[in-house]
């Protein structure tokens, strides 16, 4: 069995924190940190449990979700939120906590599966598994749905960050161009990209 732990640097004290040291079997993954709060994803390696993982640096809260998902999620946080793909209905879904309510949110839950998601301010970027593979940008406040790029199946797409009305993502078209691009999006959520960097 492995074990994996957690840990903080200090840039102003120039300090390591040890966050977490969970027993033998249990691994934390993905962590991700915005303000305050530091999410990651855990799995008990021997029970095949999994659950998304809150802890507060300032007021030392920890919120515990359990998670259905088959290996491990990428996370993802805002000020209001935390998200994951999770597989509670047969295939990938953007499920989410609210921070504030702390209560569960479905966010998109539609067939083929959607999955590597990443939420800022009010906006959610997510990929859509239905052919073609779809790059999707999905609107809080309104429920609007917006696409900003397609593939065909024999290339993949990575969701890369989101902030304030900007998106990056990864072309990964390497199959059949030889290369991967850098795309981004800018003033969302119109639907305006470009190639930032492509390399072969």
């Amino acid at each position: 069995m492995t074990r994996s732990d957690l840990f903080l640097y200090d840039l102003q004290n120039q300090t390591i924190i040890t966050l977490t040291q969970p027993p033998p079997s249990v691994v934390d993954w993905h962590p991700q940190l915005y303000e305050d709060w530091l999410a990651w994803y855990r799995r008990n390696l021997g029970t095949g449990e999994s659950f998304i993982r809150l802890y507060n640096l300032s007021s030392s809260e920890q919120i515990t979700i359990p998670v259905t998902v088959p290996q491990h999620t990428l996370v993802s946080l805002d000020d209001q939120y935390v998200i994951w793909d999770d597989w509670r209905n047969g295939n990938s879904d953007i499920y989410g906590y609210h921070l504030i309510n702390r209560q569960e949110v479905a966010f998109v839950t539609r067939p083929f599966g959607q999955s590597n998601g990443v939420i800022h301010e009010g906006l959610l970027l997510y990929i859509d598994y239905e052919t073609p593979f779809t790059l999707r940008l999905y609107h809080l406040d309104t429920e609007q749905t917006y696409t900003l790029f397609q593939q065909p199946p024999s290339y993949f797409i990575r969701s890369g960050g989101l902030h304030e009305g900007t998106a990056v993502w990864i072309d990964g078209g390497y199959i059949a161009t030889g290369q991967t691009i850098i795309y981004g999006a800018r003033q969302l959520p119109e639907r305006f990209y470009l190639p930032i960097l492509g390399r072969p």
